[in-house]
C-alpha cells in the first residue's frame, strides 16, 4: 500500500481502494517516503472546528471539490505492530484522516454532494475517464 500511495502521488490510501477488505489506511501528508502512518481499525473519538477545502481522490482522478471537514481530531488506532495509539491531529492531516476513514465506510468524495453538484462531478469524471481511454501514447520509431 505504501508503494502504491507514492507511485500515485497521494497523501492517503485506504485498503478498499485497492481491493483489500480491511480497515487499514496509510496517511502521508508530507508525501515523503518514510513518513507514512499505517492506521488499522481507526476510530475518530472526537472532532472539533470546521473548514471547507478542496479535496481530490485517487479513486476519482481529475475530480476535486470543496468538502466541509473537522479541523481537529482525536483518533485511536492500531499501528502496523498492533499497538494501540492515540493521536490528536489538526488541519490538513486531520482532513486526510477523515477522507480515508470515509473510504473505510464506503463513502467517496462525490457522496458528500447531492443533486446538480453531484451530477456535475460524476459527468466530469466520466468525460475524463473517456478521454483517457481514447487517448493513445505517441509511438516512437526506432
Amino acid at each position: 500500500m505504501i508503494e502504491t500511495l507514492h507511485v500515485s502521488d497521494g497523501v492517503g490510501l485506504a485498503a478498499p481502494q485497492i481491493g483489500i477488505s480491511q480497515r487499514i489506511f496509510i496517511a502521508c501528508p508530507t508525501m515523503k517516503k518514510g513518513e507514512e502512518f499505517v492506521m488499522i481499525n481507526g476510530i475518530i473519538e472526537k472532532k472539533s472546528g470546521t473548514a471547507v477545502a478542496n479535496e481530490g481522490c485517487l479513486s476519482l482522478p481529475g475530480i476535486s471539490a470543496g468538502i466541509v471537514r473537522a479541523t481537529k481530531l482525536r483518533l485511536t488506532f492500531q499501528d502496523r505492530l498492533g499497538k494501540v495509539r492515540a493521536v490528536e491531529l489538526e488541519d490538513f492531516f486531520a482532513r486526510v484522516i477523515q477522507h480515508e476513514m470515509d473510504h473505510l465506510n464506503g463513502i467517496l468524495l462525490i457522496d458528500h454532494f447531492t443533486g446538480a453538484r453531484r451530477k456535475e462531478l460524476i459527468d466530469r469524471y466520466t468525460v475524463l475517464k473517456e478521454q483517457k481511454e481514447t487517448s493513445f501514447p505517441a509511438t516512437r520509431i526506432l
